[in-house]
């Protein structure tokens, strides 16, 4: 096992509930083992376990919502996320790692707040997703298959 010489800390913001989530448990385990503290901010939905630190937010339901589709900075969660860490007896986060595209604003502040790196780690094809959206929007204009679709269903 390799050990630092100063543990150093990571933070996770995920956009879903956690635990269970198989690719942040199996990331989660590898940065423990070499040594490094890792936080999880996730909702409050999810499991606990006592082998993961982590931060569940009520994300103020509609509002956190409204801030994070508008893709915009939510400064009551950043606030939040930073009085948590500090109760923790965290001050320094060095590596902010955001899992979804709705949160890379968030993650940007606390970047800026703590002075850390940031990775903002897509696992969706979201170009992929609005050209296929844009697509589906043109056709139900223009070739009327949104109602043919309606029709079908009644």
């Amino acid at each position: 096992m390799y050990y630092m010489s100063e543990q150093k800390t990571i933070l996770m913001i995920l956009n879903q509930k956690f635990l269970p989530d198989i690719r942040v448990e199996q990331e989660y385990e590898a940065l423990i083992k070499n040594g490094y503290r890792v936080f999880v901010v996730a909702n409050e939905d999810g499991f606990n376990n006592k082998n993961y630190e982590i931060i569940r937010l009520n994300p103020f339901a509609r509002w956190s919502q409204i801030f994070n589709l508008s893709l915009s900075y939510n400064p009551i969660l950043k606030n939040l996320i930073v009085h948590e860490l500090k109760i923790r007896g965290i001050k320094d986060v060095d590596i902010i790692h955001v899992h979804d595209l709705l949160w890379s604003f968030l993650g940007l502040q606390l970047k800026k707040h703590y002075k850390g790196k940031l990775i903002i780690d897509l696992h969706e094809n979201y170009p992929e997703a609005i050209y296929h959206f844009q697509y589906q929007q043109y056709c139900c204009q223009h070739h009327n298959t949104c109602q043919k679709r309606k029709n079908n269903l009644t």
